[in-house]
Formats: structure tokens, sequence, C-alpha cells
């Protein structure tokens, strides 16, 4: 999982940008209404801190929330949507005077606005978008005074909703998240033959999210 972000936002990237370029033209939605989602799933952690002797992991946790969308037309639809998530926090040691084990928890809050593309029927239909806005990180440590912080997110979705009636649809989605920290939350390198070694250090955190809901449009 250490690597997820720097694989999966780019292949997510190189994806959406083949759908929208090989999306349909006939692409269905239900133009000029409004759609509510209630949702859950899970939330999928990563490394998200690394010192001098720790590197700290955001465990895998239930997540849940709402989404607000409304479709302009039959491929285009833009949305707002919360959604949270509690979840431990494990500390690995790889020197000296570093921790084991669990050391509190961390809770997220995150508010985004979404931009979707839809295609297939209005009976079923997939869709792909991208969204921006933020999060609030709020860690519980023991022994640690730790306050909360609010940070820049973005994501890249995939999806598809089922329709049970005119009015009410089945909802599934994934999304691969990243977000800005403010601190240190990896670090790496790589060699080339022709020009050495190079070392980088990143303070973006990465996650995924998987969650399917009720949909029901207005």
């Amino acid at each position: 999982m250490k690597h997820l972000g720097r694989i999966t936002v780019a292949a997510a990237g190189a994806v959406m940008a083949a759908f929208l370029v090989a999306a349909p033209a006939s692409a269905q939605n239900v133009p000029n209404t409004w759609e509510a989602t209630v949702l859950g799933g899970g939330e999928f952690g990563n490394q998200i801190y690394q010192g001098h002797s720790t590197t700290v992991d955001v465990a895998t946790a239930f997540t849940y929330g709402l989404r607000l969308g409304y479709n302009i037309n039959r491929a285009f639809e833009v949305e707002v949507g919360w959604n949270g998530a509690s979840s431990d926090l494990n500390a690995t040691a790889y020197g000296h005077g570093g921790q084991n084990g669990k050391i509190g928890t961390l809770r997220q809050n995150i508010y985004e606005a979404s931009g979707l593309w839809h295609w297939g029927s209005r009976r079923a239909n997939g869709y792909i978008g991208m969204g921006f806005g933020a999060i609030t990180f709020s860690p519980d440590i023991s022994g640690v005074n730790a306050s909360a912080s609010t940070k820049f997110t973005m994501s890249f979705v995939a999806g598809g909703k089922f329709s049970l009636s005119p009015r009410v649809a089945l909802r599934v989605e994934g999304r691969l998240r990243t977000s800005d920290t403010g601190q240190q939350t990896s670090t790496g390198g790589w060699c080339d033959y022709y020009y050495g070694c190079y070392y980088y250090s990143t303070n973006w955190y990465n996650s995924g999210e998987l969650s399917g809901g009720l949909l029901v449009r207005f």
C-alpha cells in the first residue's frame, strides 16, 4: 500500500483520459434532475507519516457519507459530497527508539465537489470523473497534543448506477484520493544507469475508497 498513490493515481489519470476520448455520444443520464445518494463502504489507508525511526500507517476503516448531484445533460453531472471515517493509526519501527503497534486513531472528514461523465443507458450507466475539495484530519494519539488540520484533496472517480425504477437506483463507486498533509509521509529513490541515483520525499497522503449506496432522483 505504501506505493499506492504513485502507481494508481497515474494509472487512473490515463484511464480517465482514455474514457473521455472514447465515451460515446449517446451517453445516457436523466437530464435536469437532482440525485441524492446515501453511501457506505471501505476507506483503504496508506502510510501517512515517516519520521527518523518510525512510520505510521492508516488502517482500513468503514466510511459513510452523502452525495448531492445535478444532471446538466445526458452526459455531465456536477456533485458535492461529504464522507467520514475513523481509522486506527499503526506505527512501525525501523530505527533505534521507534514505536510499534497502535498509537491512536485518525478521524477524516472529506468535503468534495466532483464532475462526472456518464455513458450507457438509463437502466444502467457507468461514469468517471474528478473531484476537488478539503479533508480535515483529526488525530487522537496517546501522549501527544495533536490538533486537527484541514488540507487540500483531489480524487479520481469511477462508478456505475443501476436503476430499480425511474427514481431509485443502486450506485457503486471507487475513488483514488491524494491529500496534502503538510508533513513528510514517505521517501524513496531510484537509480538510473546513465545519471546515477535520485531521492525524494513527499507530503502527500494517498488512499482508496470503495462504496455503494442508494440513489434517489427528484
